[in-house]
């Protein structure tokens, strides 16, 4: 019986050892949009293209961009304008920057726009968007306690449509002048998604993660009033327990940004892609995309801002 079973176990570990060669096969290339396109800012977009995973070890560590891309936007199927190639900084931690933009165009609430991309040996890549109404921010209340800022943030939710939202808060100093987006918390029961940035290097287990943003429906809000709860760390308080002077203001811009719920599920999926992107047992997850002919997201926005200054 004993041999039976020493056989049984090394039939088991033999087999268990048996190599498999899996094939992935490569589709090709294909133009990738990564566009949020707001009210506040000028018509913007990043085009990339997509690789297969074997491009990696031909020594590509990112997404490599275009400088002769022709994209083209409409408005209302009227052609609105073309986006001219800007290079920027490889700027990761939030948002990816963006590489094609307008020079004198900004998106209006409630219209439709649609993005054709074209460049030689790629697929056309389209998509379309509309860009939501605009949810003001009502008011602002503040309370400090310690070393910390708590806010509420007061908007009403329009009644019977479905509503997606981001928030975060853009911290500006004016001496010497610095811009960022500011890390966070919020325990906010209507809170859904984080948006994370990766301040780290390394494995994943070593990383950082601060809160740049939440994002959130409002199916526990719809039609009513509501004052969203945030706290941050104040700038001008550790400012004062090292050096009083000179004086420094602080501004802080609240942003709340009316988003389409294409970018939500994007956000969802990526939060999802990301969690199980270090287990290879995890379910694969496939990141929403709404690109025609490509990958990636193309989305609108609305965007309501206030702002408070605090001085150190």
């Amino acid at each position: 019986m004993k041999y039976l079973l020493l056989y049984s176990v090394l039939l088991f570990l033999f087999c268990a050892c048996q190599k498999e060669n899996v094939v992935i096969p490569d589709t090709g290339r294909k133009l990738v949009i990564n566009g949020l396109i707001t009210t506040d800012s000028l018509l913007n977009v990043r085009i990339s293209k997509s690789y297969y995973f074997k491009d990696f070890l031909m020594g590509w560590a990112t997404f490599p961009e275009f400088d002769s891309a022709d994209v083209r936007f409409y408005r209302n199927n009227v052609f609105l304008d073309s986006l001219n190639y800007s290079v920027q900084k490889n700027n990761y931690d939030l948002y990816p920057t963006s590489n094609y933009k307008s020079n004198n165009t900004y998106p209006l609430p409630g219209y439709e726009y649609k993005i054709i991309v074209k460049r030689a040996g790629f697929p056309d890549a389209t998509s379309t968007t509309k860009i939501p109404r605009l949810v003001k921010i009502e008011r602002i209340d503040t309370s400090r306690i310690g070393g910390f800022l708590n806010c509420g943030i007061e908007f009403t939710d329009p009644p019977g449509d479905k509503n997606y939202y981001l928030f975060n808060i853009i911290m500006i100093q004016k001496l010497p002048f610095s811009r960022r987006y500011l890390a966070f918390d919020s325990l906010d029961p209507i809170i859904e998604e984080e948006l994370c940035s990766n301040s780290g290097s390394g494995s994943s287990i070593s990383r950082v993660y601060d809160k740049f943003g939440f994002a959130f429906s409002d199916k526990l809000i719809d039609g009513k009033k509501y004052s969203l709860n945030v706290s941050f760390k104040c700038s001008y308080y550790w400012n004062d327990l090292r050096n009083p002077s000179p004086r420094t203001s602080y501004v802080y811009y609240f942003r709340l940004i009316s988003v389409t719920e294409e970018y939500y599920r994007f956000i969802q999926t990526l939060n999802l892609y990301n969690a199980s992107y270090s287990n290879p047992l995890a379910e694969p997850v496939m990141v929403y995309s709404n690109v025609s002919g490509g990958y990636g997201i193309f989305a609108g926005a609305t965007v309501s801002t206030d702002s408070i200054i605090l001085h150190d």
